[in-house]
C-alpha cells in the first residue's frame, strides 16, 4: 500500500471541464486513503484476494465547512458527512466492496439530507481473468489529478447536488486478461450519467460507453495503449438553443512512465474525436489533442514531490467558442500541479501540500491535508483549501473561495 492523493481541486484549472463553474466545495475537498495503485487508476490487486481479516469496516465522520463569494453574494456551506464502507472476503463468490454516504448541508439556511450508495462491487477471477461488476470508478493514464486520458464516468457533484464522494462512480463491467506480462483491460457502462449539467439536456439519448487498453512493460518503464467512446464530463451548452448536450466521443490515446536516477517520468497523450462546441449560434463538433507530462521523485523514503504539465489544442478552429457568461473557450488551455507529501514519526504524521492552477493565471489554488494515524483503529485528518481567480476570466466565481475539512475514521 501507498498513500495517494485523491486531487479534485485540479479539474477547477481545465476550462474544457469548467462549464459548470458555480462553486461547489463537495468538488474541492480531497482526502487522503491507502490504496493500490496501477498505472494512474484506483484498482485492487487483479488477481488475488488475501486479507489479513476476512472483513475491514470502517465508519468516517467528516464535517466541512466553505465560502464563497459571487459578485455580492457570499454563500457558506456547512456540510456533514457519515461515511460506512468494507471490503470482504466472500470465498468462492469474490471480494465484496462497498461505501455507503448519509450527509446534511447547511446552505445559507436551507438544510437538506441525501443517502448515497457511492459504490458497490463484485470482484472475483479465474484462472487468466479478473472481472469487476458494480458501482465503481475506472482511472486511465499515469497523471493522477489531470484528465488527459479521463477518469471515465466521475460522476462529480454537480451544482445543488451532495453527491460529492471522491469514490462515486456508476454502473459497470471490467476485466482484464493476463498475457503473460502484458494485460488486456476492457469496460463496458450499459446506461452512463452526464457528471453535471447546468440547463437540461434538449434530448436523453446517452449512448453507452466503453473501452479497451493494453499494456505492456517497455524497457525500465510501462506503455499502455488506449481506445474508447466516452461521454464529456459536463454537458455542453447549447448559447444558441438554450439547451445542453452530451454526445459521446471517440478517445485513442497512449501513456508511458519510466524510471530513470530515482525519478519517475510519466507521459500521456490522447486524440479526442467529435467533441461538441458552442459558438453564439449553435454547437458544432471538433478534434483536440490532450498532452501531459511529470515525474514523482522521493526525496527519501518519508518525503516525494509530484509535479505535472498539461496542454489542451483544439483542432482547425476557425470560429470563436464560448462558455455561459459570454466566457471565450480558447484555442489552447494548459496548466499545472505540484504537491510535496513528507511523513513523520513512524507515518503516524502525515502531510500533503498543493499548489495547482492555469498556466495563464486565470486561476490558482493551494491546500494542505494533515493526517494522524498513531492512535489505534483511529485516522484523523485535517484539511483546508484557497483559492484566486481573475475577475474577467471563465473561473471568476471561484475567487476568495476558501474551506476546512475535519474527519475521523474509526476501523473495526
Amino acid at each position: 500500500m501507498r498513500v495517494s492523493l485523491l486531487l479534485l481541486l485540479s479539474g477547477i484549472a481545465n476550462p474544457v471541464f469548467a462549464q459548470d463553474f458555480e462553486f461547489d466545495e463537495t468538488e474541492l475537498v480531497f482526502e487522503l486513503e491507502e490504496i493500490e495503485e496501477n498505472d494512474g487508476g484506483v484498482e485492487f490487486d487483479d488477481a488475488i484476494f488475501e486479507t489479513e481479516d476476512p472483513t475491514s469496516l470502517a465508519l468516517t465522520a467528516r464535517y466541512q465547512f466553505s465560502r464563497s463569494n459571487t459578485s455580492l453574494t457570499t454563500t457558506d456551506i456547512s456540510r456533514f458527512d457519515l461515511d460506512l464502507e468494507d471490503v470482504a472476503d466472500w470465498g468462492a463468490l469474490g471480494n465484496i466492496e462497498w461505501k455507503a454516504q448519509l450527509s446534511t448541508q447547511d446552505k445559507n439556511g436551507t438544510n437538506t439530507l441525501e443517502a448515497t450508495l457511492s459504490k458497490f462491487t463484485l470482484q472475483n477471477s479465474y484462472e487468466d481473468v479478473s472481472w469487476k461488476l458494480g458501482k465503481m470508478r475506472i482511472g486511465w493514464g499515469e497523471l493522477e489529478g489531470i484528465s488527459i486520458l479521463d477518469i471515465v464516468n466521475p460522476v462529480a457533484a454537480s451544482s445543488g447536488s451532495l453527491s460529492g464522494d471522491a469514490d462515486a462512480g456508476q454502473w459497470a463491467l471490467s476485466a482484464d486478461y493476463f498475457i503473460g506480462d502484458n494485460t488486456l483491460s476492457g469496460f463496458s457502462i450499459v446506461r452512463p450519467a452526464v457528471s453535471s449539467e447546468i440547463i437540461a439536456q434538449a434530448s436523453d439519448n446517452t449512448q453507452p460507453e466503453f473501452g479497451l487498453k493494453y499494456q505492456r512493460p517497455s524497457g525500465k518503464g510501462q506503455l499502455s495503449l488506449y481506445a474508447a467512446q466516452l461521454l464529456p464530463q459536463s454537458a455542453v451548452v447549447n448559447l444558441g438553443a438554450g439547451t445542453s448536450s452530451a454526445q459521446p466521443y471517440n478517445l485513442v490515446g497512449v501513456s508511458y512512465n519510466y524510471a530513470r536516477s530515482g525519478v519517475l517520468w510519466e507521459f500521456d497523450l490522447g486524440y479526442k474525436s467529435g467533441q461538441e462546441r458552442s459558438d453564439l449560434t449553435g454547437l458544432s463538433t471538433h478534434d483536440r489533442f490532450d498532452l501531459g507530462v511529470g515525474f514523482e521523485y522521493a526525496l527519501n523514503s518519508t518525503t516525494q514531490i509530484n509535479m505535472a504539465a498539461y496542454g489542451q489544442f483544439w483542432l482547425n478552429q476557425k470560429d470563436k467558442y464560448y462558455f455561459p457568461g459570454g466566457f471565450e473557450d480558447k484555442e489552447i488551455n494548459s496548466g499545472y500541479q505540484l504537491y510535496f507529501s513528507k511523513s513523520f514519526s513512524n507515518d503516524r504524521w502525515n502531510t500533503i501540500a498543493v499548489f495547482s492552477g492555469a498556466l495563464d493565471a486565470s486561476v490558482s489554488n493551494q491546500a494542505i491535508s494533515i493526517e494522524y494515524s498513531g492512535l489505534d483503529e483511529l485516522k484523523l485528518l485535517a484539511s483546508a483549501y484557497w483559492i484566486q481567480a481573475n475577475s474577467e476570466s471563465l473561473f471568476s466565481a471561484y475567487d476568495g473561495a476558501n474551506g476546512v475539512s475535519f474527519s475521523v475514521q474509526r476501523s473495526f
